[in-house]
């Protein structure tokens, strides 16, 4: 068998953890990703990832996605950021300062 057909078959027999939104990379490293709405008034969801962290050191990279109903006469999206202390092996409790009717993209990445 040729070095690259020998490894490649491994590779494809070992495959790589999955599911709905996460994935897990040989190392143990996990990659998430949580879509989060904010309705009109409200300034903090709460989000559970689709799998569990094994240590709260992980990261939380918040990306507008689009904005949706917005009650003020500008289009320009809030400051968002992860709330102070909030961090879980779970999930984690984001927060946005505008009026509401904004949707976000979460991508966590951590072990």
């Amino acid at each position: 068998m040729m070095p690259f057909a020998r490894y490649f078959c491994i590779f494809i027999n070992v495959g790589l953890g999955e599911g709905a939104n996460w994935v897990m990379l040989p190392g143990g490293m996990i990659i998430q990703r949580v879509y989060l709405g904010f309705p009109i008034g409200t300034n903090v969801r709460h989000i559970t990832f689709p799998r569990s962290f094994t240590t709260t050191n992980y990261s939380i990279s918040i990306n507008w996605n689009d904005i949706g109903t917005v009650t003020t006469e500008t289009q320009s999206p809030a400051n968002v950021a992860v709330v102070h202390q909030t961090k879980s092996l779970t999930g984690a409790s984001i927060w946005q300062a505008g009026p509401g009717g904004f949707n976000v993209d979460i991508i966590a990445v951590g072990y």
